[in-house]
């Protein structure tokens, strides 16, 4: 499995501005999603993709999984993009991750970002729900916190989303820095 857009890129991840012509696309994303789905085909290794929990919304993260899994019909006017960008069948990905580390903020963005425990929980929910409306088969991953109230927070998180989704993500570092 290889994750794109990686770990802490994802943050301020826009995936659809890495989607279409190559040509129009933001330079620090030329490599887009596109590619990404195309190579791990090539490598036979499954795509999980990470969603930004501080760029875009649950509806924008909802448009993700219509890009990549739904077939393209005018239901899914985002499907229907992917076919005319070259790729008429859904790609079918089975893992999504709702972000990453989403307890250590958004620095770069302007103005910056922090998620509270109760606002990541809010935004995992909504997003879950959405992207079970348009493919209910897929994996949801689930990032869990290291900070110094991880214990009060994951058990928290697990308990208000974790019978929603298919397995977590731990993130340890037995060093501090």
């Amino acid at each position: 499995m290889v994750r794109y857009p990686g770990g802490s890129a994802v943050k301020n991840f826009n995936w659809k501005a890495t989607v279409g012509p190559y040509s129009m696309r933001e330079p620090n994303w030329r490599w887009g999603l596109m590619e990404y789905l195309s190579w791990c085909k090539t490598i036979n290794t499954e795509p999980q993709i990470c969603l930004s929990s501080y760029k875009g919304t649950p509806e924008d993260q909802r448009d993700l999984i219509e890009f990549l899994n739904a077939p393209a019909i005018k239901k899914y006017p985002w499907a229907m993009k992917r076919a005319k960008y070259g790729h008429q069948a859904p790609y079918n990905v089975k893992y999504i991750e709702l972000g990453n580390e989403p307890y250590d903020g958004n620095r770069r963005a302007k103005p910056g970002k922090q998620w509270t425990c109760d606002g990541y929980i809010d935004w995992a929910l909504k997003t879950i729900k959405l992207i079970r409306d348009v493919d209910p088969k897929v994996k949801i991953g689930l990032p869990l916190w290291s900070n110094l109230h991880e214990n009060v927070d994951n058990i928290k998180i697990l308990r208000q989303s974790g019978s929603k989704v298919a397995y977590t993500i731990p993130h340890t570092y037995p060093l501090m820095y």
